[in-house]
């Protein structure tokens, strides 16, 4: 959307673009934003797709939009703060996701692995302890 919008094409456009050129909820949800904003405003658009996602990021993504719009700001700026702003939460999300699966392997990395290993090393000292017998 930023590159749409970076190259010259009005918002509504780059929203008509990204949902006839993507797959997926989020583009045809973009999709249906251009749309709206064809018959109503934009701001009236964005809203009504923050209430019909009810997702955190999406919610922030459209208000942050609107905001822009009524302040005058650059709207490609926006988008791509977002865009770094959201990376940011999924990459944050996977470490934390890495940090507890660690803590979670290691009670059957013990049960499975640990009486093995002890096997594995007394193995030899109950051969010769039969040997000696």
């Amino acid at each position: 959307m930023a590159i749409c919008i970076s190259a010259g094409s009005s918002f509504e456009g780059a929203l008509a673009s990204v949902g006839t050129r993507m797959d997926g909820a989020i583009a045809e949800a973009f999709a249906r934003v251009a749309k709206e904003a064809a018959y109503s405003s934009r701001s009236e658009a964005l809203l009504g797709l923050a209430e019909r996602a009810q997702v955190n990021s999406i919610t922030f993504f459209t208000a942050s939009l609107v905001q822009a719009e009524r302040a005058g700001s650059s709207l490609v700026d926006i988008i791509r703060m977002q865009a770094q702003s959201v990376r940011t939460e999924r990459r944050l999300r996977v470490d934390d996701m890495t940090n507890k699966l660690s803590t979670k392997m290691l009670f059957p990395m013990l049960l499975l692995m640990l009486p093995s290993i002890i096997m594995l090393m007394l193995a030899p000292m109950v051969l010769q302890l039969g040997e000696f017998f």
